[in-house]
């Protein structure tokens, strides 16, 4: 966790989100339970929002079935990530096979908390013409980059050798 000291003068102190101590105290007991609500949904972290736009992407997902027009899925799919800050989105893609116009939505559908926004945290919806045709990466080859596991184990090994090998 962080320290913050601010020096407010509020009524009382909250317990420590962390529970890391059995109180936070800013500076000499002066509570700072505002300020501090505040922080911690402000600062609760990128990682909420994004799991939050997964949680509704998955409540939105089974309405949504091939053949449906861009106008009916883009404004549904669009509510489901409305919370996304831009670094946690992918931008479409449009581009022409032949005469057929191709609109690739990607939709934040998973989450690896390793601090990189990768493909394969989308689904893609590719509308041709306007319609729905495809759901997922099969008809784009797949996703170009992919998340990599961070672990959260970390093991210092230190020898001491006493007396004689």
């Amino acid at each position: 966790m962080f320290s913050l000291c601010l020096r407010l003068k509020v009524a009382s102190c909250i317990p420590c989100p962390s529970g890391l101590h059995s109180r936070i105290d800013a500076c000499n007991n002066e509570g700072m339970r505002p300020i501090l609500m505040v922080i911690i949904l402000c600062t609760a972290g990128c990682a909420n929002v994004i799991d939050l736009a997964v949680r509704e992407h998955l409540d939105v997902a089974p309405s949504i079935r091939l053949g449906d027009s861009l106008q009916d899925v883009h404004p549904r799919l669009e509510s489901a990530q409305a919370g996304l800050p831009q670094s946690a989105r992918k931008f479409p893609d449009k581009f022409m096979e032949g005469d057929v116009e191709v609109y690739v939505y990607f939709a934040r559908s998973a989450n690896q908390p390793d601090g990189i926004t990768t493909d394969d945290e989308f689904t893609p919806y590719v509308f041709r013409n306007g319609i729905l045709t495809a759901i997922g990466w099969t008809t784009l080859g797949g996703p170009k980059t992919q998340a990599q596991a961070v672990s959260d184990t970390y093991i210092h090994i230190t020898e001491t050798h006493y007396g004689r090998y």
